[in-house]
Protein backbone atom coordinates (compact mmCIF):
# COMPACT_ATOMS: atom_id res chain seq x y z
CA UNK A 1 0.00 0.00 0.00
CA UNK A 2 1.38 3.37 -0.84
CA UNK A 3 0.43 6.59 1.02
CA UNK A 4 0.21 10.15 -0.34
CA UNK A 5 2.14 12.88 -0.26
CA UNK A 6 0.11 15.77 1.57
CA UNK A 7 0.01 18.44 -0.93
CA UNK A 8 2.61 21.43 -0.53
CA UNK A 9 1.11 24.33 1.35
CA UNK A 10 1.51 27.73 1.17
CA UNK A 11 2.99 27.67 5.21
CA UNK A 12 5.10 25.07 4.23
CA UNK A 13 6.77 27.40 0.92
CA UNK A 14 7.27 30.09 3.83
CA UNK A 15 9.26 28.36 6.66
CA UNK A 16 11.22 26.50 3.83
CA UNK A 17 12.32 29.76 2.20
CA UNK A 18 12.93 31.95 5.86
CA UNK A 19 14.80 28.52 7.32
CA UNK A 20 17.22 28.25 4.15
CA UNK A 21 17.56 31.97 4.29
CA UNK A 22 18.10 31.69 7.58
CA UNK A 23 20.61 28.70 7.23
CA UNK A 24 22.83 30.63 4.34
CA UNK A 25 22.79 34.08 6.81
CA UNK A 26 24.33 32.08 9.43
CA UNK A 27 26.85 30.53 7.27
CA UNK A 28 25.41 27.09 7.41
CA UNK A 29 27.89 24.29 5.60
CA UNK A 30 27.67 23.97 1.79
CA UNK A 31 26.96 20.77 1.90
CA UNK A 32 24.09 21.40 4.49
CA UNK A 33 22.27 24.06 1.64
CA UNK A 34 23.10 21.84 -0.93
CA UNK A 35 20.93 19.09 -0.08
CA UNK A 36 18.00 21.32 -0.50
CA UNK A 37 18.61 22.42 -4.36
CA UNK A 38 17.00 21.03 -6.84
CA UNK A 39 19.34 19.87 -10.00
CA UNK A 40 19.68 22.38 -12.82
CA UNK A 41 18.91 25.35 -9.95
CA UNK A 42 19.79 28.91 -10.89
CA UNK A 43 20.31 31.71 -8.72
CA UNK A 44 19.79 35.39 -10.45
CA UNK A 45 22.15 37.50 -8.52
CA UNK A 46 22.79 41.59 -9.71
CA UNK A 47 25.59 40.96 -11.60
CA UNK A 48 26.01 37.10 -11.54
CA UNK A 49 24.10 34.08 -12.40
CA UNK A 50 25.21 31.08 -10.62
CA UNK A 51 23.99 27.49 -12.05
CA UNK A 52 23.81 24.12 -11.11
CA UNK A 53 24.96 22.66 -7.41
CA UNK A 54 28.43 23.16 -8.26
CA UNK A 55 28.45 26.23 -9.45
CA UNK A 56 26.39 27.13 -5.87
CA UNK A 57 29.45 25.25 -4.07
CA UNK A 58 31.91 27.65 -5.54
CA UNK A 59 30.12 31.06 -5.07
CA UNK A 60 29.45 29.45 -1.09
CA UNK A 61 32.49 29.00 -0.66
CA UNK A 62 33.81 32.53 -2.02
CA UNK A 63 31.68 34.26 0.54
CA UNK A 64 30.07 36.44 -1.96
CA UNK A 65 26.31 35.99 0.13
CA UNK A 66 25.60 39.43 0.35
CA UNK A 67 22.99 39.79 -2.24
CA UNK A 68 21.12 37.51 -1.20
CA UNK A 69 21.06 37.67 2.71
CA UNK A 70 21.27 41.32 2.77
CA UNK A 71 17.58 41.41 2.40
CA UNK A 72 16.22 40.87 5.93
CA UNK A 73 13.21 38.61 5.94
CA UNK A 74 11.84 39.47 9.54
CA UNK A 75 10.07 42.72 7.90
CA UNK A 76 9.59 41.33 4.42
CA UNK A 77 6.32 40.67 2.86
CA UNK A 78 5.88 37.33 1.79
CA UNK A 79 3.58 36.48 -1.38
CA UNK A 80 3.22 32.38 -1.76
CA UNK A 81 1.63 31.28 -4.75
CA UNK A 82 0.75 27.70 -5.03
CA UNK A 83 1.08 26.59 -8.65
CA UNK A 84 0.85 22.79 -8.48
CA UNK A 85 0.71 20.41 -5.53
CA UNK A 86 4.31 20.07 -6.19
CA UNK A 87 5.37 24.18 -7.25
CA UNK A 88 5.62 27.17 -5.02
CA UNK A 89 6.55 30.81 -5.95
CA UNK A 90 7.60 32.80 -3.09
CA UNK A 91 8.36 36.62 -3.48
CA UNK A 92 9.87 38.49 -0.48
CA UNK A 93 9.36 41.91 -1.10
CA UNK A 94 11.21 44.76 1.28
CA UNK A 95 10.91 48.16 0.12
CA UNK A 96 13.52 50.71 0.45
CA UNK A 97 13.67 54.57 1.89
CA UNK A 98 15.44 57.44 0.14
CA UNK A 99 19.03 56.13 0.88
CA UNK A 100 17.68 52.41 0.07
CA UNK A 101 16.95 50.61 -2.60
CA UNK A 102 13.79 48.02 -2.41
CA UNK A 103 15.02 44.61 -2.53
CA UNK A 104 12.71 41.55 -4.37
CA UNK A 105 14.06 37.84 -4.22
CA UNK A 106 11.42 35.66 -6.40
CA UNK A 107 12.13 31.85 -5.35
CA UNK A 108 10.81 28.68 -7.45
CA UNK A 109 10.43 25.61 -4.98
CA UNK A 110 9.70 22.23 -6.08
CA UNK A 111 8.68 19.34 -3.23
CA UNK A 112 10.94 15.81 -4.79
CA UNK A 113 10.58 12.84 -2.35
CA UNK A 114 8.42 14.59 0.25
CA UNK A 115 10.81 17.25 0.42
CA UNK A 116 11.18 20.68 -0.56
CA UNK A 117 14.34 21.93 -2.84
CA UNK A 118 14.88 25.19 -4.24
CA UNK A 119 14.93 25.65 -8.20
CA UNK A 120 15.57 28.94 -8.63
CA UNK A 121 16.28 32.01 -6.71
CA UNK A 122 16.02 35.53 -8.51
CA UNK A 123 17.14 38.94 -6.48
CA UNK A 124 16.26 42.22 -8.05
CA UNK A 125 17.00 45.29 -6.82
CA UNK A 126 15.35 49.34 -7.45
CA UNK A 127 17.65 52.39 -6.78
CA UNK A 128 15.48 54.70 -4.87
CA UNK A 129 14.41 57.66 -6.73
CA UNK A 130 15.85 60.34 -5.31
CA UNK A 131 19.76 57.90 -5.74
CA UNK A 132 18.85 57.79 -9.17
CA UNK A 133 17.84 61.54 -10.25
CA UNK A 134 21.31 61.98 -8.00
CA UNK A 135 23.13 59.70 -10.29
CA UNK A 136 22.03 61.34 -13.87
CA UNK A 137 24.56 63.86 -14.76
CA UNK A 138 23.66 67.77 -14.87
CA UNK A 139 23.82 69.31 -18.48
CA UNK A 140 25.04 72.75 -18.70
CA UNK A 141 23.22 75.01 -21.00
CA UNK A 142 25.26 77.27 -23.79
Amino acid sequence: MTTSTPALTAEAAEVFVRTWHQKLSDGAATGELLTQLANGMRLELPGRIVRGLEEFADWHAQGLHTPLCDIRVLGASFQVTLSSPVHAQVVIDLQGDTDNASVQQEWWLVRKDGELHVRTICVTSQQPASRAARAQPVLARA
